[in-house]
């Protein structure tokens, strides 16, 4: 993993803290990449080409220094070919999963993880899998497509990761009704009202007890504050081009065309900035002091003008909400 004095070095140099979450992102994918190519020397050559995917914030280059792994393999064979030839991807992704534990990104608590034989599968079960979760919504469905959406090619087979891009881009409904069949559009409206609930979950203050909320909630978790303006810039942008990912860059380019006035947009983007700021400088000066870097922020170490920020910033994702609530219905 990236070095804690690097970060810190970028941060207080002034750079822009989208390009530090992408500089720890690439750091993470160059990780990646020398992991597999170390492993494929000592084992025989792959049945058939494959890619390696991650998802995430990794994939939406958005890593801060408290991590863990989200990553999946692509074979490229149909479903009638993989089960004779899964085991070698089986391994190879354990010992994947293995070498970037020993990196220092953890495990995956909920095994969405390469080794995991549900995500070790044929490119025609992933797109299966993508098709069924678009338009068989469920809450489960729509919680695997936050995380597998939100994917981009991490080693292996370019054109194999760029084939399922593609089917996502091609399933995905947009947000809004177009003239297409009634059960089509049921099935459109079910799906992003349910990725909506999801962000709804975040339980946010009105700005009038804010002050209150934070002493209540003190530590706060700037990761679960976040999760709003995340969505919102998924759900505004699920039928952009297949390689925009990160939540910052869905919000600049849905700016010009969606009914959130410009000035409410740029609101948004600064208020992302100064969470993911303050999210990655927390983590930085744990890990200097020798703690565990976490999420968390008390609100007792904060000074007056810190503290109005922040109650601000909550306020603004708790807009985000109310934009969700009245695109999704």
């Amino acid at each position: 993993m990236i070095d804690p004095t690097v970060v810190q070095r970028l941060m207080q140099s002034g750079q822009d803290i989208s390009v530090v979450c992408r500089i720890v992102s690439m750091c993470s994918d160059e990780i990646l990449r020398s992991s597999c190519e170390a492993i494929l020397t000592d084992m025989s050559d792959a049945p058939v080409p494959f890619s390696v995917i991650v998802m995430g914030s990794e994939g939406r280059r958005e890593q801060t220094l408290l991590t863990d792994q989200d990553n999946a393999i692509i074979i490229h064979c149909s479903k009638s070919e993989e089960k004779e030839i899964k085991d070698w991807y089986l391994e190879f992704g354990s010992r994947l999963n293995d070498s970037l534990a020993e990196a220092g990104y953890n495990y995956c608590k909920g095994e969405i993880m390469a080794r995991n034989p549900m995500w070790c599968v044929s490119l025609e079960t992933w797109k299966s899998y993508f098709s069924k979760w678009v338009e068989q919504p469920t809450p489960k469905a729509v919680m695997r497509s936050e995380i597998f959406f939100d994917f981009r090619h991490g080693f292996g087979n370019r054109p194999t990761t760029d084939s399922l891009l593609s089917h996502l881009h091609n399933t995905l409904p947009g947000p809004t009704p177009t003239k297409t069949s009634p059960q089509s559009e049921a099935k459109s409206q079910l799906f992003y009202k349910l990725l909506g609930q999801n962000a709804l979950q975040t339980n946010l203050p009105e700005r009038w007890w804010t002050p209150l909320w934070m002493r209540l909630h003190d530590p706060i978790d700037l990761k679960k504050i976040m999760l709003p303006v995340t969505a919102l810039a998924r759900i505004l942008t699920q039928k952009s081009p297949p390689t925009l990912s990160s939540t910052l860059h869905r919000h600049i380019c849905a700016a010009p065309h969606s009914s959130i006035p410009f000035t409410e947009s740029i609101r948004i983007q600064n208020a992302w900035k100064r969470l993911m700021y303050r999210r990655l400088a927390n983590q930085v000066e744990s890990i200097l002091s020798g703690e565990e870097p976490t999420n968390l922020v008390s609100t007792k170490k904060l000074t007056s003008e810190d503290k109005k920020e922040l109650m601000h910033d909550i306020g603004v994702m708790r807009d985000c909400q109310a934009i969700i609530e009245r695109i999704t219905g």
